[in-house]
């Protein structure tokens, strides 16, 4: 991650009021240097990704499945959105080459119950001919899922019939 380090993020969340303070105001620097980052590769990157990312608050979606489907190139993330309408999307990357996990200990110690996707960062370059795109996800058990890949597809679950999300739960507990 360049713009949403793991050493930025620890102090956002220090009990030191001055630290955490300071830690914000670097965060929303970063924030916005990541977002012009982005405004400038966005006609680069693939539909799918560009959709994703125009259309859907990722930050705090709870994390189903991670995983590599048997006999495919590819890497599949289940996903409910943690906004409402707490949308479910199923992710699909066309791997350029194998994903890499990055241990974070400082992020790791305060893991929630539910795996959260956390922050995103997306890139783009050129190896050969071939343009590959990354996207560097830090997840809250303090790793960083890195996907190196050509394309993506998304899928947006319209009907769900049934998730044992924390999002239903809580609303059902709510009930």
């Amino acid at each position: 991650m360049k713009y949403f380090t793991p050493e930025l993020l620890s102090r956002f969340g220090s009990p030191d009021p001055k630290d955490a303070s300071e830690a914000h105001e670097v965060l929303e620097q970063a924030s916005d240097a990541y977002h012009v980052h982005l405004r400038g590769i966005q006609s680069k990157l693939p539909k799918s990704l560009g959709l994703l990312l125009d259309q859907f608050y990722l930050h705090d979606a709870q994390v189903f499945i991670l995983g590599q489907p048997e006999l495919e190139n590819s890497f599949v993330i289940c996903l409910q959105l943690g906004t409402p309408p707490h949308e479910e999307l199923i992710l699909t990357y066309h791997l350029a080459k194998e994903p890499e996990v990055v241990l974070h200990e400082r992020l790791s110690e305060e893991s929630p119950p539910f795996l959260e996707w956390l922050h995103d960062e997306v890139d783009v370059s050129v190896e050969g001919k071939q343009t590959v795109y990354t996207q560097s996800i830090l997840l809250s058990n303090g790793r960083e899922l890195i996907l190196h890949f050509r394309d993506m597809e998304m899928v947006r679950i319209s009907k769900t019939l049934y998730s044992v999300g924390k999002w239903q739960r809580d609303l059902v507990c709510q009930s």
